[in-house]
């Protein structure tokens, strides 16, 4: 069994849902998956599973908003300070 921090981790070791992630804490409006598709050049099927893995291990929910499923970071500040923290750990590796 695996635990929440493999989970996590592993979550986030894919550019794809990294870039999903940004996309949606960059963007001013909700945007729905077939727009995050669309904006990041990834088939909808497959964005549809990166935003599912995310999901899973609480990084985003999802509103649905009639036939449209639209995903927002659940926590935005622990997110936010998580991907600080691993950019401090990565530059302070590279010095």
């Amino acid at each position: 069994m695996r635990s929440t921090a493999q989970k996590l981790f592993s979550a986030l070791s894919s550019p794809q849902r990294l870039g999903i992630i940004h996309l949606i804490l960059e963007s001013d409006r909700p945007i729905h998956v077939k727009g995050i598709s669309r904006e990041l050049r990834m088939d909808y099927a497959v964005t549809h599973r990166h935003v599912e893995r995310l999901k899973e291990c609480g990084i985003l929910s999802v509103h649905e908003v009639g036939r449209s499923r639209v995903p927002y970071v659940a926590d935005r500040a622990k997110l936010q300070a998580l991907l600080a923290a691993a950019d401090d750990l990565c530059m302070s590796s590279t010095t």
